[in-house]
């Protein structure tokens, strides 16, 4: 593989070519820039995607190139020091912190949780391994009702509370289950082995050490500089992107309350597993070495993240969106890398949006049932695919949930759940559409209802 020197500018493609002369090493870095540009294209023409890609090599930049607005309200660029919400990738974090604690022998990552918590269900069964795993069992929440006239937010404390309330979705230890209450449960942990807050705990013992000024658990009401604000796209209009929803923060502890920027996260996937932070068989223990890598994903209201590492080839990957229908941002990571080898990137799974047939409108709109589970709503509910002006929006109730954008013949986009919706049958009217989710594995058939 050549070897590639970086230099830092903000939106750009950084890579000059060792021992090239500095005109050939110009054409190197447009060409970069605008193969990078031309991938982008359909994603940004789609407003399904603002935020920074980065590329880096044993720590320096190969690749950093920004897109859109941190701040739409107040046209403010997104920049290599621009802040995201990190949502999931919080986990990792946290992850080196119960080996940190355990290193200090304050806590055994198979301490169970009658040790800490004898409230919660079967404690005595509960690892704190298992918690780690997601193999606890204890159900995937992460917030409380929220009053907004409330005098002050809720807590952690108040989180593991309601989970000691409740019951477990399996018996510990005998299922995975992602969990994000079990990373609130291990957040609540810290703070009893430590007799500190976590945030605290964090930052003396992984931050700080680290130099990650830009990584700090978003508190409730709190200003953070450089934050991105976090958006999605139009429920009713194609070219309008609206504010994502309000999130607590103090209740996503341990499991997704962290910000941070690309270039603290390059730096924070380098130290796994190299760091002195750590003993070498904790790092081992906890960040096992899978294919000579590990990937972090992380998704909540407004922000889609990904962060991955090479350690073979010591090459670290982030892409950073504060666009809620960003779920590519694992193809956007891949994408640019292999911009950066020279190699033709996977095409997008999507193209910029195209003109639609009113005769295509017609076949799709309907009311349309699918089978549970599929979508995120409660079972029995139906979907209904209105023509409003010239567009199709679709309705759960009488609340609008996505406006499809057009792909091809009687192929459209529906960008908030980052899948394709293709008519089937050959009359005028669809028997049924199939839903094809395009950021995993997964595709279902929702019938149209007769009326």
């Amino acid at each position: 593989m050549k070897k590639w020197l970086a230099m830092t500018c903000v939106g750009s493609f950084l890579c000059i070519h060792e021992g090239l002369p500095a005109q050939t090493a110009a054409r190197v870095v447009t060409s970069g820039a605008t193969r990078l540009d031309k991938y982008m294209a359909p994603l940004l023409d789609l407003q399904v995607f603002s935020g920074t890609i980065l590329v880096a090599q044993r720590g320096r930049y190969i690749v950093e190139r920004s897109y859109g607005l941190a701040d739409v309200e107040n046209r403010i660029p997104i920049r290599g020091s621009t802040v995201f919400r990190i949502a999931s990738i919080s986990k990792s974090f946290t992850r080196a912190l119960i080996g940190k604690l355990a290193d200090q022998k304050l806590l055994s990552i198979d301490d169970t949780l009658s040790r800490w918590l004898p409230a919660i269900p079967s404690a005595n069964r509960i690892t704190v391994r298992m918690l780690l795993d997601h193999r606890s069992g204890i159900p995937n929440v992460n917030s409380l009702p929220y009053d907004e006239e409330a005098f002050q937010p809720n807590s952690l404390s108040q989180l593991v509370d309601s989970i000691a309330r409740g019951r477990l979705d399996f018996e510990p230890g005998t299922r995975y289950r992602y969990s994000n209450g079990g990373y609130a449960v291990l957040a609540r942990v810290v703070e009893l082995a430590t007799h500190e807050r976590f945030d605290r705990v964090l930052d003396r013992e992984i931050l700080h050490p680290l130099h990650l000024e830009q990584t700090i658990h978003e508190a409730d009401g709190m200003i953070v500089e450089h934050l991105a604000q976090g958006y999605m796209p139009s429920p009713e209009m194609p070219n309008r992107l609206v504010r994502a929803p309000f999130q607590e923060m103090n209740t996503k502890m341990g499991g997704g309350s962290l910000v941070s920027s690309s270039r603290d996260l390059v730096r924070w996937a380098r130290a796994i597993g190299r760091s002195n932070i750590l003993k070498h068989r904790t790092w081992a223990e906890l960040f096992p070495d899978k294919d000579s890598g590990f990937a972090f994903q992380g998704r909540a209201p407004g922000f889609n993240v990904v962060m991955r590492h090479d350690r073979k080839r010591d090459i670290t990957t982030v892409v950073l969106s504060n666009n809620y229908a960003a779920g590519m941002a694992a193809d956007v990571a891949s994408g640019a890398e292999a911009i950066w080898r020279g190699e033709a990137p996977r095409a997008l799974p999507v193209v910029s949006p195209v003109r639609a047939l009113a005769r295509d409108m017609r076949t799709l709109a309907g009311t349309y049932s699918f089978p549970d589970g599929a979508l995120p709503v409660p079972p029995g509910t139906s979907i209904e695919i209105r023509r409003v002006e010239n567009n199709l929006v679709a309705y759960l109730g009488s609340v609008p949930v996505d406006v499809l954008i057009p792909q091809g013949p009687r192929t459209w986009l529906a960008r908030a759940l980052w899948s394709m919706v293709e008519a089937t049958g050959s009359g005028l009217a669809a028997d049924s559409i199939k839903v094809r989710a395009l950021y995993r594995d997964f595709a279902f058939t929702a019938r149209r209802k007769v009326k």
